[in-house]
């Protein structure tokens, strides 16, 4: 997938196979079911200030996101700035993501 903007990207790395770069980190919430065992999940955190591992993020919904593909998700390195930046004030781990994403396809 081309990155329109790198703020919002996603990328899985497998053994043996070329990455696989997804341009919203929803896209890559909804696809990972389907990765290779052994993929390393890696996400851009806020603002696009670097890879993390989506294990080492807290995850939020802020209100007024827009990201390439519409998800609305975002990752910080700290629980506080996630749950100060969600339009909930939550602070979520990765598998919560998946599982939202999940929830709200079609």
């Amino acid at each position: 997938m081309m990155i329109s903007d790198l703020a919002h990207a996603a990328q899985a790395v497998a053994p043996g196979e070329e990455p696989r770069f997804y341009d919203d980190r929803g896209c890559l919430a909804k696809d990972s079911a389907s990765l290779p065992a052994g993929a390393k999940l890696y996400v851009q955190l806020e603002g696009g200030k670097g890879w993390v591992d989506v294990h080492d993020a807290f995850f939020a919904y802020p209100d007024g996101l827009r990201t390439p593909m519409g998800y609305g998700v975002t990752a910080f390195l700290t629980a506080e700035g996630a749950s100060k930046a969600d339009r909930q004030r939550r602070a979520l781990r990765w598998d919560e993501v998946v599982r939202q994403v999940r929830a709200d396809a079609p």
